[in-house]
């Protein structure tokens, strides 16, 4: 390590390019106070040496450097960070100060004077230096000199008022600017005794803090939540979700009444919106639901009072009546499991009381291993988290364990059987038709898009776990049956739920007559499937809204659940029903070529080439002065068209025979293409081609393109839907059209899998990857020719290929002429981003 005065030098090396002198006095006042003087010359310096010492992290170029390393052979700005390291590590705190009083005199527009600047401009010196360097970790890592209370220590020898000092350390540490940088620093055992010893002034600093600093701050309670209680009751009221969830979590590792003299206060003066996750878990505590009775008698009647008391009125009935001993069937007693997973189990109790809502996330993987999830809230339990039954069940609400809920239901329903109000409250009420459960609604990322990457279909998970319940739990009977009846998605699972109650048939019964007539069709749909033969079922489809075409009523189940879905989404983010349906009505049904498909065999990709004898090999003929050269166009696909049932799709394809699809997707001078059509019958042989063109993708050559898709193997049929891209033109008509498909976009595919990115699609509406415009229509006026082939909407998609990286290939094609087998007038055209 560095002596100081050697450390001191290479730290403050860029000042001294115009004089050796001024070096000296610089590092003699910095080690002893002498020359104090200086500070009057430092910031009349040229600015090249001074910036290479008040912004040692930023880039410097080459000439700059050079210039110090000119007078201090082999001198870097690594050789600079590591003295400053070694200064930071040994130098006496009146040292610091007046090595800050040289940084601040060097950094344009900072006050001398202002002591709490100085401060703030040399901890974030001593962060960049201290966290980031790699010798950190050596036998004596700064670090742990840097301490709050070191830092405490050096505002007051720089002029800091005393009583001031440790508000100015947490108002740093915690500045949501640099905060990354500080975390090392703060979330420490010493650091959590300087929060302890001030934590009358963290509310203060919170309330003008980030969600994110907010979040952290909350975590950084939980080593004494005691001493913290009334800034975590704060923060669980706190207008960001995220901040509420953190500081419920570590509110959790109190007891009781505790939680219930901070919570019930709070509940009663903050916007409802902002108190209900507070308010449930007052529902949860010994003692809760009487706090919860003594806020309803208190409201007042102004607009907050009355939301206030539906909120807490309904959370207080349901917390009530599905609490009661014999609200469920009885949950059997679980096995023990071997002692190196109850290891774990531990393991993750342990680190649950700092991490917060990062709990589900480290035991996502440890779930699926226990035989009762029950094992883990009974650990939480014991080592005093009040919230063990809630925190274990919210695990079930994150993406990949939802996916996996229908495997694992087994270990869930137990759990579930014992709170019956958790599953009341993950179904919800009717919002628009549909069971609100806990659903949030995702935001929009950084460029707009709705970001569904941690959403989860809550009521869907719920009825998943409830299909399992031995027994039908009695006080859900009239929501489920209410669901049972509706005409959205979730009333399958809410049937399969029910199947178990012996009244089921006449709750479906019940119905028939009811005043709704989706109502009465659902309930004919139900007690048909439940094997009346009386009673007429509606036809595949009847829930979907009247403009929607027969062909996309009669989808398969899961394809016509993900219509719901979209329309569930669209209505959550403030789409009106009537805008909603009426583009539903321009939904459009296709058929989906690719692997995992659960249909006929229909498609192969590649060679080889068959064809009747007397049809030439597609190709385009160019002629130019004293030649003629013949380029032949590439089989990609052929198409066994009988393998695709009629209605699939709501083009006139033929009913059988074969469709070849060809195209040689290049660039320069533009793709080339062609659809062939051989009847069913017809004889065919295989045919040479002799292809020369060249790929602009990854493949070096067209056979090699070839062989890739022959690798591909056979393709089967798949269902999908789709709906169109937007333009003025419907912008026009539909002014939420944009949300709509950015809704649509969004949501996860695993939903409904024949919504899968399969490589060809047959039919539907052409999907423009790339933003040029729907491809069928302009077909109708090829490279924007004013006097184009036919009206824009005689046009459709035949064919979509997404096989290229960033590109696609359409085939397109009027109906009339797909009507009349004229394939010879389909146009080929690529959309790509090369």
């Amino acid at each position: 390590m560095h002596p100081l005065p050697e450390a001191v030098r290479a730290a403050l090396a860029p000042l001294l390019t115009r004089s050796v002198a001024l070096r000296d006095q610089t590092v003699d006042y910095v080690l002893d106070g002498s020359g104090r003087d200086i500070l009057a010359t430092l910031p009349s310096l040229p600015d090249d040496g001074a910036a290479l010492v008040a912004r040692p992290g930023a880039y410097f170029g080459r000439e700059r450097i050079g210039a110090v390393a000119a007078l201090h052979p082999g001198w870097t700005q690594r050789a600079a960070d590591d003295g400053r390291y070694a200064f930071y590590l040994d130098a006496s705190v009146d040292a610091l100060v007046r090595f800050g009083r040289v940084l601040t005199a060097v950094t344009p527009d900072e006050d001398p004077d202002d002591d709490e600047g100085r401060f703030r401009l040399l901890v974030a010196d001593v962060a960049r230096v201290v966290v980031r360097n790699p010798t950190q970790e050596g036998p004596r890592p700064a670090r742990l000199r840097w301490q709050p209370r070191t830092m405490a220590d050096l505002a007051r020898a720089g002029g800091v008022p005393a009583g001031r000092a440790p508000r100015l350390v947490l108002s740093v540490l915690l500045d949501p600017r640099n905060f990354y940088r500080y975390t090392r620093l703060l979330d420490t055992p010493a650091g959590h005794a300087f929060l302890s010893d001030h934590h009358d002034v963290l509310p203060e600093l919170a309330a003008g803090l980030g969600a994110q600093v907010k979040g952290y701050l909350a975590r950084l309670c939980a080593s004494a939540p005691d001493v913290h209680g009334p800034l975590l009751g704060d923060l669980a009221v706190d207008e960001e979700a995220t901040v509420r969830d953190e500081a419920l979590a570590m509110l959790a590792w109190l007891d009781a009444p505790a939680q219930v003299g901070l919570l019930a206060p709070r509940v009663g003066r903050a916007e409802p919106t902002r108190s209900r996750e507070a308010a449930l878990r007052l529902a949860d505590l010994d003692g809760g639901l009487e706090a919860l009775d003594e806020i309803l008698s208190r409201t007042a009647g102004g607009s907050d009072d009355v939301e206030r008391a539906l909120q807490l009125r309904e959370l207080t009935t349901r917390a009530r009546t599905f609490r009661e001993p014999a609200a469920g069937p009885s949950a059997p007693a679980y096995e023990p499991p071997d002692e190196d997973l109850l290891e774990e189990v531990r393991a993750q109790v342990a680190h649950a009381r700092g991490g917060g809502t990062s709990f589900g996330d480290r035991v996502r993987d440890l779930l699926p291993r226990l035989p009762d999830v029950r094992i883990l809230r009974d650990a939480l339990a014991a080592a005093g988290a009040s919230d063990a039954d809630r925190r274990v069940a919210g695990c079930l609400l994150q993406p990949r364990v939802a996916a996996e809920v229908a495997d694992h239901a087994d270990r869930w329903w137990p759990l579930f059987a014992e709170r019956l109000d958790l599953v009341a409250e993950y179904l919800g009420d009717d919002v628009d038709g549909y069971p609100s459960g806990a659903v949030r609604r995702p935001e929009p990322g950084p460029y707009g898009h709705l970001d569904y990457e941690r959403w989860v279909d809550t009521p869907s998970v719920v009825l998943t776990v409830l299909e399992r319940f031995p027994v039908t739990p009695e006080p859900l009977v009239p929501r489920l049956a209410g669901i049972a009846v509706g005409r959205t998605r979730y009333r399958h699972a809410a049937r399969r739920a029910l199947a178990s109650h012996p009244g089921a048939a006449e709750l479906a019964a019940a119905s028939l007559h009811d005043g709704d007539p989706d109502v009465r069709r659902s309930a004919a749909e139900w007690h048909a499937a439940l094997g009346d033969a009386t009673v007429v079922a509606p036809e595949p489809g009847w829930e979907l809204p009247p403009g929607v075409s027969a062909h996309v009523r009669s989808l398969p189940r899961a394809v016509l659940d993900h219509i719901d879905l979209f329309r569930q989404e669209a209505l959550g983010h403030g789409v009106p029903r009537a805008d909603v349906d009426r583009w539903l009505a321009l939904a459009r049904p296709d058929v989906r070529l690719g692997h995992g498909w659960d249909g006929p065999v229909a498609a192969r990709q590649g060679s080889p080439l068959m064809l009747p004898s007397d049809v030439p090999v597609p190709a385009d003929r160019y002629t130019s002065p004293g030649e003629e050269y013949v380029v032949e166009h590439q089989l990609l696909a052929t198409i066994d068209l009988a393998a695709i049932p009629p209605g699939h799709t709501d083009i006139p394809l033929p009913p059988d025979g074969h469709l070849l699809l060809f195209a040689n997707p290049d660039l320069e001078p533009y793709p080339a293409g062609s659809a062939v059509y051989v009847p069913a019958g017809t004889p065919v042989v295989e045919r040479e081609t002799a292809l020369d063109w060249e790929p602009v993708y990854e493949y070096d050559s067209p056979e090699d393109l070839d062989k890739h898709l022959r690798s591909e193997g056979e393709l089967r049929v798949g269902r999908g839907y789709t709906l169109p891209d937007v333009t003025r033109e419907l912008e026009a008509e539909h002014p939420h059209a944009r949300r709509l498909m950015d809704v649509w976009g969004g949501i996860p595919d695993t939903v409904a899998p024949e919504r899968g990115s399969g490589a060809w699609r047959i039919g539907g509406h052409a999907f423009d990857h790339e933003g040029w415009g729907d491809p069928a229509r302009r077909s109708a006026a090829p490279d924007g020719e004013p006097d184009g082939w036919s009206r824009p909407e005689d046009w459709v998609l035949l064919a979509q290929w997404d096989g290229l990286p960033m590109a696609s290939v359409y085939w397109t094609v009027t109906r009339q002429d797909l009507a009349a087998r004229r394939f010879d007038r389909v146009v080929v055209a690529m959309y790509s981003n090369p």
